[in-house]
């Protein structure tokens, strides 16, 4: 059984801290498991553009595919220009307003920075946003069918979705997951980012519930993902997740 992974950071087996969350990470479970064989294409920070360019490239290879639905407002740069846009070693595939800053001493870096503070003030809107990843959806479900497997990221529960029929596998979004764990750490809401070691945002309690949910749709086409299926963690076992203390 050949797996195409595809998306952000949610995905990303490279994106994380210590090295025992990242063998705990879903991504990294499933490509231990025995009779699967996993190529993972997804890219922190990059956008839904990059991960479907990436997914009809490669699509074909795969018996199954996952992908995670990531932010709509993320704007695609051309390939011609990302190794134009480095910060820190880091390649901008994609652009979001979190992402913009300045550079006094790189003049496309600034240019690049300008253009697209002038795109998110005057042209980005949450409902172009929303239908527009509704669509890409629909899309997806009707190119693939059961074949692929959507997780998105965000709530995808608008009216657009709703209108179109164009639903994500998994009710509970992982930005869901990842606040539930937050806040049982950071009750106060004040996060220190600056020390999160969790790879692809969660600790490997919930990576290793996801691998399941996953590993159950490899094998008989069934996919849920509820607010159900929360876990309640108390405070030690996320700190072993977040700090990487084990």
């Amino acid at each position: 059984m050949r797996i195409g992974i595809f998306g952000d950071s949610f995905a990303d087996s490279k994106n994380g801290g210590t090295q025992f969350n990242q063998q705990g990470s879903w991504p990294q479970l499933l490509a231990n498991t025995k009779k699967i064989k996993v190529e993972n294409h997804a890219l922190v920070g990059s956008g839904l553009e990059y991960s479907l360019i990436k997914l009809f490239e490669a699509g074909s290879r795969y018996d199954k595919l996952i992908l995670t639905v990531t932010s709509p407002e993320r704007l695609y740069i051309n390939p011609d220009n990302h190794h134009k846009l480095l910060d820190d070693n880091e390649v901008y595939h994609h652009i979001r307003p979190t992402d913009i800053r300045k550079r006094k001493k790189d003049i496309f870096f600034n240019k690049a920075n300008d253009v697209a503070l002038e795109h998110y003030n005057i042209f980005n809107n949450n409902d172009t946003n929303n239908i527009r990843t509704a669509l890409y959806i629909k899309a997806l479900r009707d190119c693939f069918g059961g074949k692929i497997l959507l997780l998105t990221c965000t709530n995808q529960s608008t009216k657009y979705n709703k209108g179109l029929n164009a639903w994500p596998h998994n009710e509970l979004s992982l930005i869901d997951m990842f606040y539930h764990e937050n806040k049982t750490l950071f009750p106060d809401g004040k996060i220190d980012g600056k020390n999160d070691q969790r790879w692809c945002h969660l600790t490997h309690w919930h990576h290793r519930m996801l691998y399941g949910k996953i590993l159950k749709w490899i094998e008989t086409d069934k996919f849920k993902l509820t607010k159900k299926d929360l876990l309640s963690l108390d405070k030690d076992e996320v700190i072993q997740g977040y700090f990487g203390k084990w």
